[in-house]
């Protein structure tokens, strides 16, 4: 089967940069739409070949009948295929999930120690994957801290064979480079947790421990071949970024104080070969690591941490489009960013963060198309959780939309669609029964915002959104079950976008409340429901009609969207939008609105994001 899982590998691969190619290598703007319906057409194909890949896989996977030592080996390729944890690149964690959760499972019942510490090597991996996923739903922290026991509990199983003893009698020195690797990886695991000062205490203790395994004359005889000096190195690393997001998970002064002393002596090893040691961190990151751990520890001011990150950022690389760019393009930025009182901004610091939001929204846009998707979605994540809003200069409204027009193009599409199909069909209601828009001024406009950004909580799952050609896990679907409350709570945060919260929270609430999600009901009486009922219309009728961002699947007509829309009818759908949608006025804007309307927002947005692109690099001398 190795042959059908490597062609699994290479059309997910190909269906990603498929459903979001680079504009700016088009001729044409207007090639954009028919490139993309082209391109989908072709996920529709490998999707449905991937599909039967799947369907034999999971055949195997359920025949009760034992692996064979060949089959073993080609399900550990494919694993090995989706997922580079340290790379953050995956390209489908849940299937790979299901598949190393039985060969865990073989190890376990086979007692083969080898194969039960290459599987605990893989958990550990799938579980930061995921925990990176699911990391970046504040509403939902439950998701991502049953990802984070699960693999604590897989390095705690491994760290056995840590103790000296264990160690010495490993079979061999790879199985030994894998422990004293998660010896200090399985570090990552506490990201994004909200921890108590006994799991700062006991998360630095490990890496110290980590630090001191390269100084033990027994773990050095056990392993003489192994690159101590550059375990030392990758330890510090993993010390040096512990006060990340400006000492988000509260490690106290003296944790601090030795994470600065710990990356000072990083700074001096790196030093000494830095051909070597540019591996693991280049330079540029290295100086912004000891300039954060600096100020952390209370040696930089405030205001010298701001001019010197601000110095380094403007001697960057803005294509370095690797993990290592990133930190230098996305997270120097943000720091900068949590540093601020969004209370008090300074003209000079307005002025800073305009270009810093315009060097980003250009970065993303070009990063999209590297392999690091789940680190880009981190940071965007991050810079949106944590936005500073400059009234004039940029609102969260244009970062929201624009990043992800970057990041994903046809569901950008899919919420302008949404916008003008529900302001079109506000525009015939407020005509007949102007009284359901009671308590809204600028109705029109009111209703084509609160489509553009309805989905906007689907960015920090869009790589989920992005699975084609399979059914979704239940821990998928809870996953994008999610958007409308991720999506509500963040346009709730900001002035440009509070408004819009509940009709992005209920737009997929039925009508009744009977179905749909999440179980909330929108009270009567709240001038968005009627909104709300419009956005949910238009939501479904373009999902049904677009036969350029969904090529790969069946569409429908107007008509076929009216007898769904009469079958639900005071159930899923308000009453009153069957007779609206039939109305010939209605009828003859949407279906202008489908067929050219449709065709014009991709060619707007491909030129949308060729404007993205060129917005970096225009810094100039404003640090």
């Amino acid at each position: 089967m190795r042959e059908q899982l490597e062609q699994y590998v290479k059309n997910i691969a190909e269906i990603r940069r498929l459903s979001a190619p680079i504009p700016s290598e088009l001729s044409d703007a207007e090639e954009y739409g028919t490139l993309l319906r082209d391109n989908f057409l072709v996920i529709g194909r490998l999707s449905e070949k991937n599909g039967h890949i799947l369907k034999k896989l999971k055949s195997r996977l359920e025949d009760t009948e034992p692996m064979s030592v060949e089959e073993i080996g080609e399900l550990d390729e494919f694993c090995d295929q989706l997922l580079d944890a340290y790379e953050l690149n995956n390209l489908d964690p849940s299937i790979l999930s299901v598949i190393s959760a039985a060969l865990l499972k073989r190890a376990e019942e086979t007692k083969d120690t080898a194969c039960l510490i290459h599987q605990l090597d893989r958990e550990i991996m799938i579980c930061y994957t995921m925990l990176s996923i699911t990391g970046r739903l504040e509403g939902r922290r439950d998701l991502a801290e049953s990802y984070r026991q699960r693999g604590l509990d897989a390095w705690k199983r491994m760290s056995v064979y840590l103790e000296k003893s264990a160690f010495a009698t490993l079979p061999d020195d790879e199985l030994k480079s894998i422990i004293l690797l998660n010896s200090r990886y399985s570090t990552v695991l506490w990201q994004s947790a909200d921890m108590t000062q006994k799991d700062c205490e006991e998360d630095y203790a490990l890496l110290e421990r980590g630090l001191k395994l390269a100084e033990d004359e027994e773990y050095r005889n056990a392993l003489k071949e192994y690159d101590w000096e550059r375990h030392r190195m990758a330890t510090y690393y993993y010390i040096a970024i512990l006060p990340e997001y400006h000492n988000r998970r509260g490690f106290p002064q003296h944790i601090l104080d030795k994470v600065y002393e710990d990356t000072l002596a990083m700074r001096q090893l790196w030093d000494s070969a830095p051909d070597v040691y540019s591996e693991v961190t280049p330079d540029m990151e290295l100086q912004f690591l000891l300039l954060r751990a600096s100020y952390e520890c209370g040696k930089t001011d405030i205001n010298t941490y701001r001019e010197e990150m601000l110095s380094l950022y403007a001697k960057r690389d803005a294509r370095e489009y690797g993990l290592q760019g990133m930190v230098i393009n996305l997270m120097l930025p943000m720091e900068f960013m949590l540093t601020l009182d969004p209370g008090y901004i300074s003209e000079r610091d307005q002025y800073r963060l305009k270009h810093l939001y315009n060097d980003i929204l250009s970065y993303v846009y070009h990063a999209s198309g590297s392999n690091s998707l789940s680190y880009i979605l981190e940071y965007i994540s991050e810079i949106l959780h944590n936005f500073v809003e400059i009234p004039g200069v940029m609102s969260f409204e244009n970062m929201c939309v624009n990043c992800m027009a970057a990041v994903h193009p046809s569901t950008y599409v899919h919420g302008v669609m949404v916008a003008q199909i529900s302001r079109c069909l506000a525009r015939h209601l407020n005509k007949k029964e102007p009284e359901r828009f009671k308590g809204i001024s600028d109705i029109q406009a009111f209703v084509y915002h609160a489509g553009l950004l309805h989905d906007m909580g689907k960015i920090f799952v869009i790589d989920t959104i992005m699975t084609y050609g399979r059914d979704l896990s239940n821990k998928e679907f809870e996953l994008i079950r999610v958007h409308p409350e991720e999506g509500a709570k963040l346009l709730g945060a900001y002035l440009s976008t509070k408004s819009y919260a509940n009709v992005a929270l209920m737009h997929h609430r039925w009508y009744d409340g009977s179905g749909g999600y999440p179980e909330a009901v929108m009270p009567e009486d709240l001038p968005e429901k009627t909104v709300t009922e419009l956005v949910a219309c238009a939501d479904g009728l373009d999902a049904a009609t677009d036969s350029i961002g969904r090529a790969y699947a069946d569409t429908h007509t107007i008509d076929d969207f009216i007898t769904e829309l009469k079958e639900g009818a005071g159930t899923r759908y308000a009453p009153y939008l069957p007779e609206l949608l039939e109305d010939p006025e209605v009828r003859k804007d949407l279906e202008y609105l489908l067929l050219s309307g449709r065709s014009n927002n991709y060619t707007a947005t491909c030129r949308q994001l060729i404007s993205l692109g060129d917005l970096g690099g225009l810094y100039g001398e404003f640090i």
